[in-house]
């Protein structure tokens, strides 16, 4: 998987209508496409923006750090016990058919993976 993502961020980069901007699904996933973009002669943020999500403990060690959606995780792991515990505490079948939502807040830490937005 990891050697797909980074293929895909190379052909991504170079193309000639090549993004300035990247948003990945986790920070692993924006390392390699840092890599990548280097890979391909750019520079990190002078020619793309790269952002991860996860706040991983290593994310901040990158060369250059990297700017992340930071979410509360032990918020995550408590909501989820909670309902775990209710579904499990229900004297019915327990059933995980039904979807079930629950909004928290993420918060964005810039590093040195990002330029400025031109106007």
């Amino acid at each position: 998987e990891r050697q797909e993502v980074e293929a895909f961020a190379r052909s991504m980069f170079s193309k000639e209508s090549r993004p300035t901007a990247v948003f990945c699904s986790n920070d692993i996933f924006a390392m390699l496409t840092m890599r990548a973009a280097r890979h391909c002669g750019l520079k990190i943020p002078g020619d793309v923006s790269i952002v991860g999500y996860g706040d991983a403990f290593y994310s901040r060690m990158a060369d250059p750090s990297l700017t992340t959606v930071a979410e509360p995780h032990e918020e995550v792991g408590r909501i989820a016990c909670e309902i775990l515990i209710k579904e499990i505490s229900k004297k019915d079948k327990v059933s995980f058919k039904h979807e079930i939502r629950k909004m928290i807040d993420v918060s964005l830490v810039v590093r040195e993976s990002t330029a400025a937005l031109l106007a």
